[in-house]
């Protein structure tokens, strides 16, 4: 917005709403806009425990308070699809049309990590961990990101191991690309190995999250042949490998949420694709100690 008023005034005039992709969509559907808490916990300009728009802080940027729409909770009723919208989704007019919250609160959801001191940690594309918060809770140092749930009333605290799932795909179209489903195959494979990994220590898609870094992520294999003379298993001991070191990211995410909130819960939920795996669930939970 700020990038559009000093560069572009001319199409920030022109500008009806502000609205993230997913209030857009809701628009798309049934005609109205409005603004869910959890994804304008976003965009900086949110009174996170007011729960509505900072206008001082909008008007102070010389920013039109007409621009951000009414506040809504995630799953609030926003309107009916529309006719048209019905026609291209295959459904009936008329169908209730609801405001979606932010995707990792509503994957906290689906893991049922509704009350204060819960962890959820959703092990997809990317590795949010995410710990739920009766009252809004920042970090002084700057590192993690504070926001709405999409449970009324609660807060997340988040730090994240970033890219994990894309680097794991990538990984596993490099080893396992003969198979028809290379991730699934890297897990299988990862599991004839032991832990440890006969000595091979992974950092590909390992990262602690710092909210004032951005730079390309990088990542090593360490082994040595001395210790894996065995170039038959050696495939499952780099698989193991990665596995375990994606785990210990999630472990020093986690530890440095709970340094924040100042709790130890005694479990933590996963969700996203590797919490198919059995095997990096019970690593996790190792490593972890929860």
């Amino acid at each position: 917005l700020m990038w559009l008023r000093y560069n572009a005034p001319g199409l920030l005039e022109r500008a009806a709403k502000v609205a993230s992709l997913s209030d857009w969509m809701g628009m798309r559907m049934c005609g109205e806009l409005r603004a869910e808490r959890s994804q304008a916990g976003e965009t900086l300009l949110f009174d996170q425990r007011g729960g509505d728009w900072f206008y001082g802080l909008i008007s102070s940027l010389g920013l039109d308070a007409g621009l951000f729409p009414s506040i809504v909770g995630a799953g609030e009723r926003i309107g009916i699809l529309t006719r048209e919208a019905a026609e291209h989704l295959g459904l009936d007019p008329g169908t209730s049309v609801a405001a979606g919250g932010a995707d990792t609160q509503c994957g906290l959801l689906g893991m049922g990590c509704v009350e204060g001191s819960d962890v959820g940690i959703s092990a997809g594309t990317s590795m949010p961990v995410q710990q739920v918060t009766a009252s809004f809770v920042t970090d002084g140092e700057g590192r993690l990101w504070s926001g709405q749930h999409v449970v009324p009333g609660l807060f997340v605290v988040e730090s994240n191991g970033l890219i994990t799932g894309t680097v794991l795909e990538w990984i596993a179209r490099i080893f396992y690309g003969e198979s028809p489903d290379p991730v699934a195959a890297l897990f299988a494979d990862a599991a004839a190995s032991e832990p440890g990994a006969c000595g091979v220590y992974s950092t590909l898609g390992a990262r602690v999250f710092d909210a004032h870094v951005t730079s390309v992520l990088l990542g090593n294999i360490t082994m040595s042949h001395m210790v894996t003379p065995d170039t038959s298993g050696f495939r499952s001991h780099l698989a193991r490998a990665l596995l375990e070191g994606i785990a210990y990211s999630a472990r020093a995410n986690l530890d440095q949420a709970l340094a924040v909130t100042g709790t130890d819960p005694a479990e933590v939920a996963v969700g996203g694709g590797m919490a198919r795996s059995a095997l990096w669930t019970a690593i996790l939970a190792d490593v972890t100690g929860r």
